[in-house]
């Protein structure tokens, strides 16, 4: 899916959580969303870490986070779980995946080596927290887990609202 599916089942949530009747636009890309909430041609934006300094700047009011805790990059702006909305989180995440058959002893090393890399300080910061993403590693079936639990989520969601793949 595009950028635009992805948005738009963020959209779809919580327009199913919340029991909203909302509209949505899409845009070309962040700016375009930007420039439309900043104008006034639209008056809602679902954005990502991207608007912090909006927020910050105080040119946008954030009304909630859909992350499961607070963000270390805005921590007086509350999830959607605290507004009531423990459905509505979001969660982004990236992974290492190999093709089935892949050894066990290369996936173990594959995991050790990503693992030592997430602890180090200046890769979490640097890398991760500056972007505001909460580093984490996790077993190869805690990963598995998390990978089938968000498709059938997603799935749920996509089938719903009829969204259809660009």
């Amino acid at each position: 899916m595009s950028d635009k599916s992805e948005i738009a089942k963020i959209v779809e949530l919580f327009k199913q959580v919340a029991g909203l009747s909302i509209e949505h636009i899409p845009s070309k890309g962040v700016a375009q969303v930007v420039t439309d909430l900043l104008s006034g041609s639209v008056q809602m934006a679902i954005l990502g870490i991207s608007g912090a300094p909006l927020i910050k700047a105080g040119k946008v009011n954030a009304l909630a986070l859909a992350n499961s805790k607070r963000s270390s990059q805005l921590p007086d702006v509350p999830t959607f779980a605290e507004k009531g909305f423990p459905q509505m989180y979001v969660r982004a995440w990236w992974g290492i995946v190999v093709p089935t058959g892949t050894p066990k002893d290369v996936i173990d090393k594959l995991n050790a080596a990503f693992a030592k890399i997430v602890s180090e300080p200046e890769f979490r910061e640097k890398r991760m927290i500056s972007q505001g993403l909460e580093p984490y590693g996790t077993s190869q079936q805690a990963f598995a887990d998390l990978i089938r639990e968000d498709t059938k989520r997603w799935q749920t969601v996509v089938e719903l609202a009829k969204i259809k793949p660009e």
